[in-house]
Formats: structure tokens, C-alpha cells, sequence
């Protein structure tokens, strides 16, 4: 019912430094104790400058990096920050509420479709979001229970993990004509 534990993941590569904006906006949130979990890609190597964010911090931070288990830690959140990737998949299937800031700008139409879904917050092109956005956002879900729930419910509805079947079911059937 309450959010306490955040999970932040960008993809393989932070190009835009969105992890570091992130980091300064949840600083500035520490009044909700929030568990934080950033997962970094192979590329990123930024672990080092976002760790000197949190001190002191009174929540706990972990940085995970190149993770083999993003399921894992995405049924762990209670609310995740992501890139406009393919992990809007991995939050609608996991039935983990979610904010997006899109990495570059053909992500924009998918993540439009996505938020129209009521599956994710999208923010926008994270280069062009401010601090204070992020901040309104992520206090306006930790504070909305009904919004959380609604965003789980409706991703675990648009992608149920069956989408291979459907297609092979449809397939067989034109063979068949």
C-alpha cells in the first residue's frame, strides 16, 4: 500500500545521464525513506558519482550493475523509474507501476501508447524533464494508491506474457486456408 522501495533502470546505457538527474531528485525526496535500487548497463560507469549523491541517506541505496535478473527486481519495487526501452515490457508484465523518461525521441510514440494504456507515467524526453517534474510525479504516485494499482492491473492486461501463442494460434490457421 505504501511505496518504500524504487527501482531505477535506464537499459544498457545511460547516454543522457538521466541516472544522475534521478539521483538528485530522489535526494531531494528523503523525507520517504525510500529503498533505491539503481541497475546500471555493462556501459554506464557512473556507479561511482551517483553513490556520492546519497550520503547521508536515510533510506538504503544499492547499485546493481549489468543485472541478470531484472524480474526479480522489478516485483521487489514498488514503483519503477525506466528509460523508454523495451523495459516498459518488463514493468507491464511484471504489473509494476512506472515512470518513464524516453532516451530518444522515436521512443515517444510507443510510450504515448503505453501511458494512454494506463500502464506508465510518461514524462517526456528525459533530456527536456526538469528535476522538479520528476519530483512532482514520483510524490504524486507514491502518494496515489489508486493510480499504482490501476497502472499494475493494466500492464499485467497488455502484456500477459501469451503474445507468442496468439501469434503461433493465428499462423496455424492461415496455414491452414
Amino acid at each position: 500500500d505504501k511505496v518504500k522501495n524504487i527501482l531505477v533502470t535506464l537499459g544498457g546505457s545511460d547516454q543522457l545521464n538521466l541516472n544522475e538527474k534521478i539521483a538528485k531528485t530522489l535526494v531531494k525526496l528523503s523525507q520517504y525513506k525510500l529503498n533505491i535500487r539503481f541497475v546500471t548497463g555493462i556501459m554506464d560507469e557512473i556507479i561511482g558519482s551517483l553513490e556520492d549523491y546519497f550520503p547521508p541517506y536515510p533510506g538504503t541505496v544499492r547499485f546493481l550493475r549489468n543485472c541478470s535478473n531484472m524480474a526479480e527486481q522489478m516485483l521487489w519495487a514498488d514503483l519503477a523509474i525506466t528509460g523508454g526501452g523495451l523495459t516498459k515490457y518488463e514493468t507491464a508484465v511484471t504489473g509494476t507501476p512506472s515512470m518513464v523518461l524516453s532516451q530518444a525521441k522515436h521512443q515517444h510514440e510507443a510510450m504515448k501508447k503505453f501511458q494512454e494504456a494506463g500502464t506508465t507515467s510518461y514524462l517526456g524526453f528525459g533530456e527536456d524533464v526538469r528535476e522538479s517534474e520528476i519530483a512532482e510525479k514520483i510524490e504524486t504516485l507514491i502518494n496515489d494508491l489508486t493510480v499504482r494499482r490501476r497502472m499494475s492491473h493494466n500492464g499485467k492486461d497488455l502484456v500477459d506474457g501469451r503474445g507468442v501463442y496468439r501469434i503461433v494460434s493465428k499462423l496455424s490457421k492461415e496455414e491452414t486456408v
